[in-house]
């Protein structure tokens, strides 16, 4: 094979196609990428067999045809000493051989066995969803997924679809965000997306794409890239038993002087005892050394005193996600779980002890 490519073309493809690959052991056949070149296209993909990437972008330089199974780092680092102009790439033997002016490198082709397939659309039903909604959805109950349970479907984000619309949901065990977007689908089913597959999504450019699902993958395909990821096994909890039914009181909050009275206080200690009363929020926090901090904000509420704890973070997560001014505390005692509203957002918090 023999490409004429322009630099930072191919250099844009690696840099997506490297969070896909094995990093530890070059001697893997998913420490590289495969590079295809074809009917004035070229291709590359990459996968670590859990995730995959594939992307494709048309040029006018292919001189030959062909493909490579070459490391993707090593290449990548090659690229990027580069200068931004052409650079040839061709097979010769069991190397690949990169130019550009007076630069020349030479690097050994993987020869250990055929690349991984990726999966295809059989079996699969189709999500009918808006890619930004779902993009969004993701980034707004990201914060809220587990990062090392011994649970695996903690460790992802849960997918339920039904025949009205889809709910998108995540929980540590303390918390639980569930985003639902309205939308018709034939089929109602579960599935449970690794966290690491969330985070390579939302870097991904969304236009027109579709979305399939299976019991196994979930594929995500458009013009110029196709994107899988195995799924986690298990079975999605009941989560809507978690969510408060009736809801006594219901306080409209500021999003930044929440934020900025969180993180004065916090500086004493990351749990933050909070009072809601006649018409003010009080936040305070103390340790084992007797140091405090407070500070209260003015509000719209009437009603008996309300206190309950919760760790910063919780809150912070939750008010740096948000789009909006302000948003909503639902709440019934300081003991029992209260829902952080905002949009199509809802977070359920389980209150410090």
């Amino acid at each position: 094979m023999k490409i004429v490519i322009n630099k930072r073309d191919l250099e844009v493809i690696l840099i997506k196609s490297i969070p896909f690959l094995e990093a530890k052991d070059n001697s893997m056949i998913t420490s590289n990428v495969l590079i295809t070149l074809s009917n004035d296209m070229i291709s590359i993909d990459a996968t670590d067999y859990q995730m995959g990437l594939k992307t494709t972008i048309s040029t006018m330089g292919i001189v030959n045809d062909g493909a490579a199974i070459i490391n993707g780092k090593k290449l990548l680092d090659i690229i990027k000493v580069l200068k931004d102009d052409n650079v040839t790439i061709e097979t010769k033997g069991d190397n690949l051989h990169i130019s550009q002016s007076r630069s020349k490198f030479k690097l050994s082709l993987f020869n250990g066995g055929e690349f991984p397939k990726f999966p295809t659309m059989d079996d699969t039903s189709e999500l009918s969803i808006n890619s930004m909604q779902m993009i969004n959805a993701f980034r707004e109950i990201t914060p809220s997924i587990d990062l090392n349970n011994p649970k695996q479907e903690f460790n992802g984000v849960w997918i339920d679809i039904k025949n009205d619309g889809v709910n998108f949901v995540s929980s540590d065990m303390r918390r639980l965000s569930i985003v639902n977007i309205p939308g018709e689908n034939d089929n109602e089913f579960a599935i449970i997306v690794p966290r690491k597959a969330i985070l390579e999504i939302q870097k991904l450019v969304f236009n027109d794409v579709k979305i399939y699902c299976s019991d196994v993958y979930m594929i995500i395909e458009a013009d110029n890239f196709m994107f899988f990821t195995k799924l986690v096994s298990g079975k999605i909890p009941p989560y809507l038993r978690i969510i408060p039914g009736d809801i006594n009181h219901s306080v409209q909050i500021p999003k930044l002087s929440m934020i900025e009275s969180i993180k004065q206080v916090q500086i004493i200690d990351s749990e933050v005892q909070i009072k809601i009363s006649n018409n003010n929020m009080t936040f305070s926090a103390s340790n084992d050394l007797n140091d405090t901090s407070s500070t209260d904000m003015e509000i719209e509420y009437s009603g008996g005193d309300i206190v309950f704890k919760v760790t910063s973070k919780t809150l912070l997560d939750f008010l740096n996600t948000i789009y909006n001014n302000e948003f909503t505390i639902n709440i019934n005692s300081g003991d029992l779980p209260f829902i952080l509203e905002s949009g199509d957002l809802k977070t359920v918090v389980m209150p410090q002890q």
